[in-house]
């Protein structure tokens, strides 16, 4: 990172003012590439919004209604100048501003990810200190073997194998949807584990975990397998170093030098995958939504593809975008927290 004059807090305030507008220009770049993409798909987006039994001439009179029928640079310039305004525009499909379709769907992915990020954490990071501490054991070959697995195996596939066993076989998890019928919490921030514990609607929130489970563990597995490989080999690499070896020597209990002295500084390039990977999590949830019957910002990009719905894949675009560079930069404020020797 680079280094500035001044004092840390100043030295984390410029670069994160110089990374809000790197932001900007990422934003238009991703927009203007977005936005011609999708004109060049195939489909009529005027026809599908009329209906099959619409005639030409009521095609043609909503074409001109959303703009379709002037010149591309035109509706671009009319496209970015109502971004800068807030207005992402009106989805032909559901027949709303896409922003309100955003704020609907959108918490639904966030609770997905949360929680899917949240195994991630509970279980790469222990697993990948064990498989460390355990080197070259049956233990870390299993493990090695395991991780293989789950980063080759798709998350749809997955989650499919999830629903067979634990839906049809078993017979313990809901298969598809958010909550179950009657248990909708009351509507507070849209995350409906965190209303249920606000209202204290326990059974809500016991429907809510239970339907969370499965596409969380879906979507999380590819993740924890790619954490704990890290977390295994940056543990390897600090417990080499001379500090550690001075702590042994000193006779301190392996699980002092593990938590006490390599642990911190063998967390930092996790915490970077750990960072991307939420990012990812947030990205693939696209197909285990779809499986999952998940009404998450996944799934309504989808049927906005389907749809040729211009309005909301840009508006999909523009939120994704958005999301994943903030978490990079969370990511890397972090690091300075972390590590103190580390200059914005």
């Amino acid at each position: 990172m680079p280094s500035f004059g001044g004092n840390p807090l100043q030295q984390m305030s410029k670069y994160i003012v110089r990374r809000l507008a790197f932001l900007v220009i990422t934003l238009l770049g991703v927009l203007t590439i977005t936005f011609f993409l999708s004109r060049i798909l195939p489909g009529d987006p005027a026809r599908l919004a009329a209906g099959i039994r619409a005639g030409p001439e009521q095609v043609e009179a909503l074409r001109r209604s959303l703009g379709l029928d002037r010149p591309l640079a035109e509706q671009y310039v009319r496209y970015i100048t109502s971004v800068m305004r807030g207005d992402l525009g009106m989805s032909i499909r559901t027949r709303r501003p896409v922003r309100a379709d955003l704020v609907e769907y959108f918490p639904a992915t966030v609770e997905l990810t949360i929680f899917a990020t949240f195994l991630c954490i509970l279980l790469g990071i222990p697993l990948g200190i064990f498989s460390a501490v355990r080197q070259e054991t049956l233990v870390d070959h299993v493990l090695r073997v395991a991780a293989v697995a789950a980063v080759s195996m798709p998350s749809f596939w997955l989650g499919l194998l999830f629903q067979l066993v634990f839906f049809r076989w078993l017979g313990i998890l809901p298969a598809t949807g958010r909550v179950g019928l009657g248990f909708r919490p009351t509507h507070i921030t849209g995350l409906y584990v965190l209303d249920s514990i606000i209202t204290q609607n326990w059974a809500a929130l016991g429907s809510c975990l239970k339907h969370l489970a499965l596409p969380a563990m879906a979507l999380a597995a590819s993740s924890v397998a790619q954490i704990s490989r890290m977390m295994r080999s940056s543990l390897l690499e600090v417990l080499s170093h001379d500090y550690v070896r001075t702590a042994r020597a000193k006779g301190l209990k392996e699980s002092a030098v593990i938590l006490k002295h390599a642990l911190r500084n063998a967390l930092l390039p996790t915490l970077t995958v750990i960072g991307l990977q939420t990012g990812v999590l947030l990205s693939g949830a696209v197909p285990v939504e779809v499986v999952f019957s998940w009404p998450g910002i996944g799934l309504y990009a989808v049927q906005s593809i389907v749809f040729v719905d211009f309005m909301a894949i840009l508006g999909v675009t523009l939120l994704m975008t958005i999301v994943y560079s903030g978490i990079n930069l969370i990511v890397d404020v972090l690091y300075g927290v972390l590590d103190p020797r580390i200059q914005y």
